[in-house]
Parts: C-alpha cells; sequence; structure tokens
C-alpha cells in the first residue's frame, strides 16, 4: 500500500524543507542524515542513512512504499 505525502520547498540555497508527514514516515530524530538523490526527470529518493527508509518524491508528490 502507498501513501502520498507532499514535498514543502527545495529553496535556491539547496536546502530542503519536508513536511512532519514526510519526517514521521522515514521515523526522522534531530541527530539523522536523510540523503536525497535524485533519479531522474522529476523523481527524487529520500532515505533515512541509519535505516535506509525509502520515499520517492515524483513530480508533486512523495510517494513511500511499505516494505
Amino acid at each position: 500500500m502507498e501513501r502520498t505525502i507532499w514535498l514543502t520547498c527545495i529553496g535556491p540555497d539547496g536546502r530542503v524543507q519536508l513536511p512532519r508527514k514526510v519526517l514521521y514516515k522515514l521515523k526522522w530524530e534531530g541527530g539523522d542524515f536523510i540523503q536525497i538523490e535524485v533519479k531522474g526527470q522529476g523523481k527524487v529518493e529520500l532515505r533515512k542513512l541509519s535505516d535506509q527508509g525509502l520515499v520517492t518524491y515524483d513530480g508533486q508528490k512523495i510517494v513511500k512504499s511499505d516494505d
């Protein structure tokens, strides 16, 4: 089952703001690092480096698959 979560903002300096829903799905904590990898035109993967949680951004939404 997939759940759609919206991306908030990518600033001109490359900083990314993610909504709490996305951070909650990644089970993010204050000291965690999130890797953002561009996979193609309009598609980005976000990975929490500690446990490899994965969400995919394509177009205007972020989708997390329940693995």
